[in-house]
């Protein structure tokens, strides 16, 4: 192989120090993204830490109130604890209860959504008979079906699948705050 001359040398150190310039240049530029993002990310960190922070002191300071009202309500409506209540005084505990309730609910709803958007939502599966779900679910409302003044009736062919694999509770939810949309709107 012939000899490269002083020229040609030059040239490929030139070349080289272009390169070394360039690949410098951008490990810089890429080193101050990398820091960059690495800010963002310890950014993203601290808010999702202040946004749990907050939803527990949210779902904590709705809660507080609701245990005594919870259990002075129990209480009245037990006759033997603090005394008897005429139809009117039971009827305006029943409804105070019963609010009590879906008050309760929804702060375990807004617990369930913020675990569901920080991925942490556990569901606890397990194989359900379908007839009995859907007539539990008809059951439950049945209070809420009577105020309204409306029957539900079901149907339900089990002949292919008998029972489904799922988390009780949340399809009984799904299917409640269904019923309940339907029959209010």
């Amino acid at each position: 192989k012939p000899v490269p001359s002083k020229d040609e040398i030059g040239e490929l150190a030139t070349n080289f120090e272009k390169m070394r310039h360039s690949i410098k240049k951008y490990t810089d530029a890429l080193t101050g993204k990398e820091k960059e993002l690495q800010q963002i990310n310890d950014e993203l960190i601290a808010n999702d830490r202040a946004k749990e922070e907050f939803i527990s002191m949210v779902s904590h300071e709705l809660r507080t109130p609701l245990v005594p009202i919870k259990l002075y309500s129990e209480m009245l409506l037990r006759p033997g604890i603090i005394g008897v209540l005429n139809k009117k005084q039971k009827k305006a505990v029943d409804t105070i209860n019963k609010n009590m309730l879906k008050q309760e609910q929804l702060v375990e709803d807004i617990l369930d959504v913020f675990k569901l958007d920080m991925g942490t939502l556990h569901l606890a599966k397990q194989e359900i008979e379908i007839f009995n779900l859907v007539k539990d679910i008809v059951t439950d409302l049945k209070t809420f079906t009577i105020e309204k003044q409306i029957e539900i009736t079901y149907e339900i062919s089990t002949q292919s699948m008998k029972t489904i694999f799922c988390d009780r509770r949340r399809i009984e939810q799904v299917f409640v705050n269904l019923i309940k949309n339907s029959i209010d709107f």
